[in-house]
């Protein structure tokens, strides 16, 4: 086998679930709580919205609830790491959940600025 290069990284981890409404608001309350919330953004359609601000997050969970989008990724900081979570309806009072954690490493930041 192979080994990497250097400059290439590991897929990140990726976590899926199902989740009840009740647990859908543990999750939203626990990141509100705990976690450094970086960005929200909304799917009502094709297109995703820009991120919006961290206060957007329980505006985020009462349009999920509601129907209103499609769905939410959440983007935050928690114990040092990034994480998306990406949450979607999946059937009346049940949603499906994508945890992905990112490690954007050492100057990740100046790499994915764009050009001046």
């Amino acid at each position: 086998m192979n080994e990497p290069a250097n400059d290439e990284r590991a897929l990140p981890e990726v976590h899926e679930g199902t989740l009840d409404d009740a647990t859908l608001d543990a999750l939203f309350a626990d990141i509100a709580a705990a976690a450094t919330l970086l960005a929200v953004i909304v799917k009502r359609g094709r297109a995703a919205e820009p991120p919006g601000s961290p206060a957007a997050l329980e505006d985020a969970r009462g349009a999920l609830r509601s129907g209103a989008v499609r769905a939410v990724q959440l983007r935050y900081r928690h114990e040092g790491r990034e994480w998306w979570d990406t949450i979607s309806s999946s059937a009346p009072g049940r949603w499906r959940v994508v945890r992905i954690a990112h490690d954007f490493g050492p100057g990740a930041e100046a790499a994915c600025a764009p050009p001046k």
